[in-house]
Order: C-alpha cells, then sequence, then structure tokens
C-alpha cells in the first residue's frame, strides 16, 4: 500500500498541470433578441467553437457569428451549447410566453377551404419545396446586418399577430 501511494504521489506531482486542468469551453458569448416564440435570436462566440442549439448543430461563419430561431410554438426552455477545443458548456434559456392576436376569416369561398384535386396536388408539392428549402443552412451572413421593416402595420400569415 505504501508503495502504491508513493508511485501515485509521483505520477500527479510530475504530471502537467494543464493535463489535471479541467476548462470550460469558451465564455464569449454575445447574443442579440428575446427568446420568445417566433423569434430570432443572433449570437457570437469564438471561430471555430461548435454551435448546438435543442441538438441541432448551427452553422458559424469564421468570425464566430451564428442565428438560431425559435418555433411559434416554442415553450419552456431551450438550450445552446459550445462547444471547442477546450470543452463544452451548455446554456438554458427560459422561453417568454407570446401572445397572438388571432384573426377569425369568414366568408371564404368553398374552393379555398377544400380546394379540387389539382390545386391540392399543387399545394403538396409547394409543400414539400418549402419544407426542403427550411432543411438546408445556406453560408450566408445577411442576417447579421439586420432587418428593415418593409412596411408598418399589423403582422398577418402563418405567424399571425
Amino acid at each position: 500500500m505504501r508503495n502504491f501511494i508513493a508511485g501515485l504521489f509521483l505520477i500527479l506531482t510530475t504530471m502537467p498541470a494543464a493535463a489535471l486542468a479541467v476548462v470550460p469551453a469558451s465564455e464569449m458569448l454575445e447574443l442579440t433578441g428575446e427568446w420568445q416564440p417566433g423569434a430570432m435570436v443572433v449570437g457570437r462566440t469564438d471561430p471555430g467553437t461548435r454551435v448546438h442549439f435543442e441538438s441541432r448543430e448551427v452553422k458559424v461563419d469564421g468570425q464566430g457569428r451564428f442565428v438560431v430561431g425559435l418555433g411559434r410554438d416554442a415553450s419552456g426552455s431551450v438550450s445552446l451549447t459550445l462547444e471547442n477545443g477546450s470543452g463544452k458548456h451548455t446554456y438554458r434559456y427560459s422561453v417568454a410566453k407570446r401572445e397572438y392576436a388571432i384573426q377569425r376569416i369568414e366568408g371564404v369561398p368553398q374552393e379555398t377551404v377544400t380546394p379540387p384535386p389539382e390545386v391540392l396536388e399543387r399545394i403538396r408539392k409547394e409543400t414539400a419545396l418549402v419544407k426542403q428549402a427550411r432543411a438546408e443552412s445556406a453560408e450566408r451572413d445577411d442576417f447579421y446586418r439586420g432587418f428593415i421593416k418593409p412596411l408598418e402595420g399589423p403582422i398577418t400569415g402563418v405567424y399571425g399577430s
């Protein structure tokens, strides 16, 4: 037992300190945006850091910039994980509740509500194209320059409000 302790002491005192240190992932994380349903959050971290949002890898540009979006039904909390050569760190954010002003449209023609088979086929094809486009992730940085609202007024469409 005495030899075991002496050997362990020798190993521990001769190992480089870096081999024993547990270094967390980079703490450099800047976020712009609000954690609420339908929102977009723009972030920046150290270049070369891998970013995962809700377990899905996010593209990070050469300057460490990235963007994530929350679904319109997002609730509870979301996770953002940074990983680099120094380690891995997961951040959790609470998603704020959001109220949508729901609009009801009355008197829509029946052919719009229940489209004929040829229109329904076109709708299905277009839906598949939209789904495919949303699954892709492009090497772009235009999100980082901000957005200009095209006009003032109520927001309508899929997201309501």
